[in-house]
């Protein structure tokens, strides 16, 4: 605003001394109804906390604000990729960019006795694991959600230890108990948000055209957040970190 101000001033000087020359002074009050008109644009929402220069340009809204996730469109094949790891079998889905396998578990449900304790190895599948759809699920953090957790169509857990991996549609993976032959570089991506936001199963960071673009299997992951991943407690010699 004062930057405006201060504009405007200078400019009125010179409309003053150069009052002699029409063109030049038509052209700087031209320029003063334009700033003036930008401040108009700039302070008329000044109540709500909204600035919005033109009526055709989207707000800018104040913090916190989180868009909703972003729709994916998924084209699935009619086959279903099946790999072995080491708690069973998982079935993905093909994809035109790359084989996906979504919210694979790396840990046990944190949950019960489990809760701020270190993350303990997952149990075995007792069937195939059904890791072809994605459900966006993510570790609680400070959201707008309803009574059930689902916080825009998102799944807001304490059991949200998972990853998602994205390998290229070149990989043979038609043999579950076969090993690929071909090795290729893994990319793990571990997102941000400062230790108590984010997620690493977002549509936003899917790992597809990364995968298909770097001939990479793409990894992101999910972990705790805010105190349930990073509180520390010590008392009688039991430490809780």
């Amino acid at each position: 605003m004062l930057r405006y101000t201060g504009i405007i001033l200078f400019l009125t000087c010179i409309v003053c001394v150069k009052a002699h020359s029409n063109a030049i002074a038509n052209a700087v009050v031209t320029i003063i109804q334009q700033l003036e008109q930008e401040i108009k644009y700039e302070t008329g929402s000044k109540d709500t906390g909204i600035i919005q220069r033109h009526e055709h340009v989207v707000p800018i809204r104040p913090t916190p604000f989180r868009p909703k996730r972003m729709k994916i469109d998924y084209t699935y094949s009619e086959t279903h990729p099946t790999v072995r790891i080491n708690s069973g079998l998982v079935n993905g889905a093909s994809h035109p960019e790359s084989q996906a396998f979504y919210s694979i578990p790396y840990a046990n449900p944190p949950i019960g006795p489990l809760r701020f304790m270190p993350p303990q190895p997952v149990d075995a599948f007792t069937k195939a694991l059904n890791a072809s759809v994605p459900d966006y699920r993510m570790c609680y953090q400070m959201e707008h959600c309803d009574d059930d957790g689902f916080c825009d169509g998102v799944l807001m857990t304490e059991d949200c230890l998972v990853l998602n991996v994205n390998v290229p549609t070149s990989l043979d993976l038609s043999d579950p108990e076969q090993e690929p032959t071909k090795k290729l570089p893994v990319m793990v991506y571990i997102h941000g948000g400062f230790f108590f936001s984010g997620s690493g199963t977002d549509s936003e960071i899917d790992g597809r055209w990364i995968s298909q673009a770097a001939n990479a299997v793409v990894v992101t992951i999910n972990y705790r957040l805010g105190p349930f991943g990073f509180l520390l407690f010590k008392e009688n010699g039991n430490l809780i970190e």
